[in-house]
Parts: structure tokens; sequence; C-alpha cells
């Protein structure tokens, strides 16, 4: 079977999609549209990445199967082009780093934390 005919027929399940729509929505309503959607584009994503990493391979003049470095040089190569978008939203819990704030200071002037939430910071320097 060629890979054309194995992209045709792949996809992602729709209750996979629907359960991981509703881990970063919040939301326990997801539409099917929105599943079937979400797993097209989720589909064109992948698509996209195993033929750039099949460039990386002629490249490199590999043969076999794809390997994660190609696919990693891939990514990075979307990235690169902007296919891949910058995330927009902050990661959650930031303050939990390592070395993030370098002392007391640091947590009592950024207004968005309040220390009486965080016993192990009031023993900051």
């Amino acid at each position: 079977m060629s890979r054309y005919e194995s992209f045709r027929r792949s996809g992602f399940q729709k209750s996979n999609m629907k359960r991981l729509l509703t881990s970063i929505t919040g939301s326990a309503k997801i539409s099917i549209p929105m599943t079937i959607v979400v797993s097209g584009i989720a589909k064109m994503f992948v698509g996209e990445l195993v033929e750039t990493a099949r460039v990386v391979m002629a490249e490199r003049k590999d043969t076999g199967p794809i390997r994660p470095c190609h696919m990693r040089e891939a990514y990075r190569r979307l990235k690169l082009e902007g296919k891949i978008p910058k995330k927009s939203v902050p990661r959650l819990f930031r303050w939990f780093g390592p070395s993030i704030f370098r002392s007391k200071t640091d947590l009592e002037t950024d207004p968005t934390l309040e220390l009486d939430h965080f016993p192990s910071a009031s023993g900051l320097q």
C-alpha cells in the first residue's frame, strides 16, 4: 500500500479526540463537527510532519523507517517556516519552575501571586 493510500485511510478516533478536546477546553459539551474538524487538522499536521521528515531523510541519504531524529528536524523546520503556531497561553503553574524567582521580593512584586498561598515561599531569602 502506498503512503498516499495509508494517509487517506488513516485518522484519529472521534472518541479520543473528543476526550482530548474536553480536557483542553474544560467543557463537557464538544460537538461532533468540532471533533471532525480538529481531527482533520491534526491529520494534516501529522501528514506535513511526515512529509518533511521524508525530505530530511532524503537529504541525509538515510533509508528505512522515519527515526525520531528525522521527526525532530522536521518539527524544527516547520517551526522555522511558521507552520507551527506559537504558544499563546502561558504555562500553568509557571511560578513553580526552578530559578524563576530569585528572591522573596520577586514574589512580592508580582501582583498575580499572594505569599499566603505559598507556605514554602515565606522561607525564600
